[in-house]
C-alpha cells in the first residue's frame, strides 16, 4: 500500500517497517497523487481543466472515481478531474462492477503490469475463478522490444478465444508459415488402473483372467525401476511445482501455471527478492536475482537451477599423486566439505 509524505516521515516509516521485518520499497515520484500533498495546487488545476473542451464519452465508461459505470447525465467537467487527481482510486470497486457485468477478460493498455497483478488478486463474490488479465506491454522485456511483447500478448489473447484481425496485423507484409517440431516426448510413465464394467463382470469367466483388465496392469520386475535420468527429471518437476507455490504465496494468487511469467503475474523487484529468499530456503543454495530475470516461469527457473546446481557439483575424488610411473592414488571425500590436503610419501 503506497504511503506519501515528507522525506523525513517516509524515512521514519521505512525504519519502522524494517524493525518489524516487513518488506518495503521507497518509490521516487514527481507528484504524490491522491494525497493531501496536492491540495495547494488543486484550485489552479481546476482553472486549467475548465479551459479544456470536454465531451461526453462515446462508449461505456467505468469510473475509478465513482467505482461504478459513469451515467450519461454525469458531466466530465473540471470538478470530476479534480476528484480524479485528489481522491482515492476506487479500483477494486470498479473492477468488481465490471466482473458483475459479465466481463472476464481484461487488457492493460500502457507500460507495466501493475493493474494486471491487482486484477489477478481480485476475489469475486459471484465467480470463484480469477479473471483473465494480460498486459499489453509488460515490464522487464530484457531487450525484446515492444513489438515482440505485443505479439506475445496477442498470442495469449488468441489462445483465450479472442478473434484477431490478422489482416490488420499483417497489413504491411505477408506472413510465412513456420514448420513446428513434433510434440516433445516426455519421458515419464503413466500407468492406468484397470477399469472393468459391470457387463464385463457379468460375462467374464471366473476361471479365465480378464485380458482387458491385465493388459494395462502396472509393470513388474525391472520395468518399474527408474533410471537416474528419470529420477533427476522427477526432482526437477517437483522443484518447478514448489516454485509455482512460492509465486502463489508471494503474489497472493489462487492459481499459477508452470509457464506463467513472474512479472506478467504482477511481480516486481521487491517481490522478486522475496521469491529468491524463499527459493534459497528450499534449495539451501544461493540464487542470483538475475536468474529469475532471465528465467521468469516456474518451469524455466527450475531447469536453470538444476543446470546451475549440476555444474557446481564437486568431484568426490581428491587426487593424491597423479604424476610419475606409479599408479595414481585417489582418496574419496564428502561432498560439500572443504577438500583436505594430503602429502605424498
Amino acid at each position: 500500500m503506497p504511503r506519501f509524505g515528507a522525506a523525513s516521515e517516509i524515512a521514519a516509516f521505512h525504519e519502522r517497517l524494517e524493525s518489524r521485518s516487513i518488506a518495503s520499497k521507497r518509490i521516487r515520484a514527481s507528484h504524490a497523487v491522491h494525497s493531501s500533498l496536492l491540495d495547494p495546487i488543486l484550485p489552479e488545476f481546476k482553472i486549467h481543466a475548465a479551459q479544456v473542451d470536454l465531451h461526453a464519452p462515446q462508449m461505456p465508461f467505468m469510473s475509478t472515481v465513482l467505482g461504478d459505470w459513469l451515467e450519461p447525465d454525469v458531466r466530465l467537467d473540471s470538478n470530476y478531474w479534480v476528484r480524479n487527481l485528489r481522491e482515492t482510486v476506487q479500483f477494486h470497486q470498479a473492477f468488481d462492477r465490471l466482473v458483475q457485468s459479465g466481463h472476464e477478460l481484461f487488457i492493460e493498455m500502457g507500460p507495466g503490469a501493475a493493474l494486471t497483478g491487482h486484477s489477478k488478486r481480485f476475489k469475486s463474490k459471484i465467480n470463484p475463478h480469477s479473471p483473465l488479465a494480460f498486459a499489453a506491454l509488460p515490464g522487464g522485456d530484457h531487450g525484446q522490444g515492444d513489438r515482440l511483447r505485443l505479439l506475445q500478448t496477442l498470442g495469449k489473447l488468441w489462445s483465450c478465444g479472442v478473434r484477431v484481425d490478422w489482416s490488420g496485423l499483417h497489413a504491411h507484409h505477408h506472413p510465412q508459415r513456420t514448420p513446428l517440431p513434433p510434440y516433445p516426448f516426455d519421458r515419464k510413465r503413466y500407468w492406468l488402473d484397470a477399469v472393468v464394467t459391470k457387463e464385463q463382470e457379468q460375462n467374464a469367466d471366473l476361471n479365465q483372467p480378464d485380458i482387458a483388465a491385465t493388459s494395462v496392469d502396472r509393470p513388474t520386475g525391472n520395468e518399474g525401476v527408474r533410471s537416474p535420468t528419470e529420477v533427476e527429471m522427477s526432482a526437477e518437476a517437483a522443484l518447478d511445482s514448489q516454485i509455482g507455490a512460492v509465486y502463489r504465496d508471494i503474489l497472493g494468487l489462487d492459481e499459477v501455471a508452470l509457464t506463467d511469467s513472474f512479472f506478467d503475474l504482477g511481480g516486481d523487484s521487491l517481490s522478486a527478492l522475496s521469491v529468491i529468499d524463499r527459493i534459497e530456503q528450499l534449495t539451501g543454495e544461493r540464487v542470483a536475482v538475475s536468474l529469475l530475470l532471465e528465467h521468469q516461469t516456474p518451469r524455466g527457473l527450475a531447469i536453470a537451477l538444476s543446470k546451475t546446481r549440476g555444474s557446481a557439483r564437486q568431484n568426490a575424488l581428491v587426487p593424491i599423486q597423479t604424476g610419475g610411473s606409479r599408479t595414481p592414488l585417489f582418496c574419496p571425500t564428502l561432498l560439500g566439505t572443504c577438500t583436505p590436503l594430503y602429502a605424498s610419501c
